[in-house]
C-alpha cells in the first residue's frame, strides 16, 4: 500500500477520527478497526487542488477549505456536499466556534477574519486597524468559547543585502464576536516559527513551534503559563489536548 503522510488528526468522537493527509484529501477513520470510512476530496476537477484545513462542526458535519478559494460543508456520514461557497479573496485557515454555530476563516487578501454561519452565510468581518499588521498573515485561529477566539498573526521580515535570512515575528490577538479585540501579545518565548495552535480551555491555548517547544498561553493576559520541551529537541508540527480522564 502507498504510504500517506498525515498533516493533522482531529477526533470526531470515541469511535472516529479525521486525518488531513498530504495526498490532498481528508479521511474519516474507524479508530478500532483502522479502516477508512470515507474519503473527502477537494471540490474541484483540478487534480492539483488540495484541502488545506478541516474542522468539525458537529457529529454529522465537517467544513474544509481548499487552495482554490472554496469553503465546503460535508455530511460526515455520506460524504455529500451540504454547502459550498467560493471565496475570491483567498482562504486557507478555519475554525469552528464551540457548539458548531459559527465558522471562522481567514481572508488572504487583507489579512482579516470572516464569520460565517454553519450554512456558509457571511455574517461579519474582523480587521485590525494597526498598521504594524498590514503585511501580516493569519497563521492560526483558536476558538476558546462561544464568544472569544484567538488569531495568531505572522510576518516575514527579510534581511537586507544578500543574506536571504527570514526573521518571523508572531503575535496573537484575543477577539470576541462583538468585534472587540485585545492589544497584540508577543510570542517572544518562541525562537522559531509557530506551526500549530489548539485550545486548552476558555482561558488558554497551546502553541507548538519548530524551536522544539510547546507552550501554554493565557489568552487574556498574554503570559506564558508553562513550557514543554521535547527531548531530543525536535521541531513540533502538531499538538492536541486529551480531554479523557
Amino acid at each position: 500500500d502507498k504510504t500517506v503522510w498525515f498533516k493533522g488528526i482531529k477526533m470526531v468522537d470515541t469511535e472516529r477520527f479525521l486525518s488531513l493527509s498530504a495526498d490532498k484529501t481528508v479521511k474519516l477513520w474507524n479508530r478500532h478497526t483502522n479502516q477508512i470510512i470515507h474519503t473527502f476530496h477537494a471540490t474541484s476537477e483540478d487534480h492539483k487542488t488540495k484541502i488545506h484545513d478541516v474542522a468539525i462542526i458537529d457529529a454529522n458535519t465537517i467544513v474544509t477549505v481548499t487552495d482554490f478559494k472554496s469553503i465546503t460543508v460535508f455530511d460526515l456520514h455520506t460524504g455529500a456536499i451540504q454547502h459550498n461557497v467560493t471565496h475570491m479573496e483567498g482562504v486557507s485557515k478555519l475554525a469552528v466556534i464551540p457548539r458548531g454555530k459559527y465558522i471562522l476563516t481567514d481572508c488572504c487578501q487583507d489579512n482579516s477574519l470572516k464569520l460565517w454561519s454553519a450554512d456558509l452565510d457571511l455574517l461579519g468581518k474582523f480587521s485590525l486597524k494597526n498598521n504594524d499588521f498590514r503585511d501580516c498573515q493569519v497563521e492560526h485561529i483558536v476558538c476558546l468559547s462561544e464568544d472569544d477566539f484567538v488569531a495568531v498573526y505572522a510576518k516575514d521580515v527579510y534581511a537586507k543585502e544578500d543574506l536571504f535570512v527570514s526573521i518571523v515575528t508572531e503575535n496573537f490577538v484575543l477577539w470576541n464576536l462583538l468585534n472587540e479585540h485585545s492589544a497584540p501579545h508577543s510570542f517572544a518565548c518562541h525562537t522559531d516559527r509557530i506551526t500549530c495552535a489548539t485550545r486548552v480551555d476558555v482561558q488558554s491555548f497551546l502553541t507548538g513551534s519548530l524551536d522544539g517547544t510547546v507552550r501554554r498561553w493565557d489568552a487574556f493576559t498574554g503570559g506564558c503559563l508553562r513550557a514543554f520541551i521535547s527531548t531530543p529537541s525536535m521541531g513540533v508540527t502538531d499538538v492536541a489536548v486529551c480531554t479523557v480522564g
